[in-house]
């Protein structure tokens, strides 16, 4: 086994050409950080928080070590997966966790708080390795639940792919309870193992206020403890007139993929009916090979937090489609679409999407509870036209970063 994660590590010569290399940590108390990714190479949520997050404690001249898996990995499986560790942004090593944290003895006395972002694809030892080490030496801990990988082996499985129908997708109710398909036994023991790394954290963030409660009920977790941080806040600008550009548009933000609500996207843009009243966009991924629908690209990392705003208020986009079927713990593509004015169109699976339309009023979007309910009110142009048209706030994003209350 070890053999064949030795030939795969290959693949990967970045971080192969560092392999069991020795390292210094800080010789100053440092954050250590906890992910499953490395946040140099992906651009998705967590890494998005992780990355700000990062350059905020080196702009305090606070050194950072982070911590992340290089392959996919079952919690519960007991073959070894690689980390590896970068400090301060730049890669230092690759190894087994036990490698690792051979070297961390007594850096470890050094280390200022310990902040995990997420624990996908760590294995169980190298978990309990790492929590029994902070015990020992109380080290404070602040847990990030930027998603529901905590609450149960569901979640791990809808995000590692394992999952594809609709049905088989957790969801939350109304009322804060968080449902799936998963046996009673195997939900608790996975429930009870991450409680006590909740447990362990002096303080529990959350994206979201949607989150929160729900933490707080699933887990029985006073709400004192949790403390909801948004990713981004929305920065009042000017208001503007939505709807009066012509012919109505709407958009798809975001990656073009199943849980997204891609299915949905091809069945409007195929309604030839609709086709004769609305314009079609996707913003962001891979351009559609649909002539009917405009792509446009754009790139937080080249063009900053607000990329999508802009080109969303570029083309006097109407209406943003979030059709999520994974309930959403935030929801970067929410708040982008809000902040350029859109009026946002989802279902009632979408979590954090669902719930702060909700929350926000009728005239920030509309939460549906089928794709028929869907369609038949986009087929009443005069209704979509009337909840379209109306004066409203544009805002500017501007990132929130959570540092512990340094």
């Amino acid at each position: 086994m070890l053999k064949r994660i030795l030939r795969k590590l290959l693949q990967l010569p970045e971080y192969f050409a560092c392999f069991n290399r020795r390292f210094l940590l800080p010789d100053r108390p440092y954050m250590l950080m906890i992910s499953h990714s490395d946040y140099k190479k992906t651009v998705a949520g967590t890494e998005r928080a992780l990355q700000a997050q990062v350059d905020d404690f080196l702009s305090k001249g606070i050194d950072t070590v982070n911590i992340f898996p290089l392959f996919p990995a079952d919690f519960y499986q007991l073959q070894p997966n690689f980390y590896a560790v970068r400090i301060n942004n730049t890669l230092v090593s690759s190894g087994t966790f036990a490698k690792i944290f051979s070297f961390f003895p007594d850096a470890a006395k050094r280390i200022r708080e310990v902040h995990i972002h997420h624990l996908m694809n760590w294995r169980r030892h190298d978990i309990s390795l790492l929590i029994d080490s902070l015990t020992q030496k109380n080290t404070d801990c602040l847990c990030y639940l930027h998603d529901f990988f905590f609450f149960s082996p569901s979640a791990y499985s809808v995000y590692s792919g394992k999952v594809k129908k609709e049905a088989d997708i957790f969801n939350v109710d109304s009322d804060f309870t968080f449902k799936d398909g998963v046996g009673a036994e195997k939900r608790l023991l996975w429930k009870n193992y991450f409680h006590k790394i909740l447990c362990l954290s002096k303080v529990i963030i959350t994206p979201s206020d949607f989150l929160k409660k729900l933490t707080a009920k699933h887990f029985q977790i006073e709400e004192g403890k949790i403390k909801a941080v948004p990713l981004v806040n929305l920065v009042p600008k000017e208001s503007f007139l939505r709807g009066s550009g012509g012919r109505l548009k709407i958009a798809f933000l975001g990656y073009m993929i199943e849980v997204k609500g891609s299915s949905l996207w091809k069945d409007l843009i195929g309604n030839k009916d609709l086709q004769s009243v609305y314009d079609f966009y996707h913003f962001g991924g891979e351009a559609d090979s649909n002539k009917l629908v405009k792509h446009v690209p754009y790139s937080f990392i080249k063009e900053g937090v607000n990329a999508a705003v802009s080109k969303l208020r570029e083309n006097k986009i109407d209406l943003v489609l979030l059709w999520s079927l994974v309930p959403e713990s935030y929801s970067y593509t929410l708040y982008e679409s809000l902040a350029a004015g859109c009026y946002v169109l989802t279902g009632w699976r979408s979590g954090n999407i669902a719930y702060t339309l909700r929350e926000m009023g009728a005239g920030s979007g509309r939460v549906f509870l089928s794709s028929k309910e869907f369609f038949d009110y986009l087929s009443n142009s005069d209704k979509v036209l009337e909840d379209v048209q109306k004066k409203v706030r544009l805002y500017e994003l501007k990132p929130e970063i959570f540092d512990g209350g340094l």
